[in-house]
């Protein structure tokens, strides 16, 4: 899936579950892709890790750990001047309930691992 189409497909989502005006796509549209941008070349840099021994891999995951908490208070910071006071509140939920997703895909994923050893 191109960049583009992860967008379109991201602002998609959020318009229809915040009912998004024009405006706010436009805005949450380059914010989308401002993010995706950064996520992907971010993905390319950690692929590079597997070179790297172990304790620079660990410095290296926690430096990223690091840099994806503040972007995603920068994006927080930016979501509230664009969204109503109702929108972001409905946004912040679906924001933890895919993290309690991806929690709880992570968990089942280590729990299949540990079975194959």
């Amino acid at each position: 899936m191109s960049t583009e189409e992860k967008v379109d497909l991201q602002v998609k989502k959020l318009t229809d579950d915040l009912s998004l005006n024009e405006k706010q796509v436009n805005e949450v549209k380059v914010l989308v892709a401002k993010q995706i941008e950064k996520r992907e070349a971010k993905k390319s840099e950690m692929q590079g890790l597997k070179e790297k021994d172990k304790e620079e891999k660990k410095a290296l995951f926690e430096k990223r750990k690091a840099e994806m908490k503040k972007e995603q208070e920068e994006v927080s910071v930016e979501m509230k001047k664009i969204l109503t006071a109702e929108q972001f509140n409905k946004w912040e939920k679906i924001k933890e309930q895919k993290k309690e997703n991806l929690k709880e895909r992570m968990a089942k994923r280590k729990g299949k691992r540990g079975k194959m050893n």
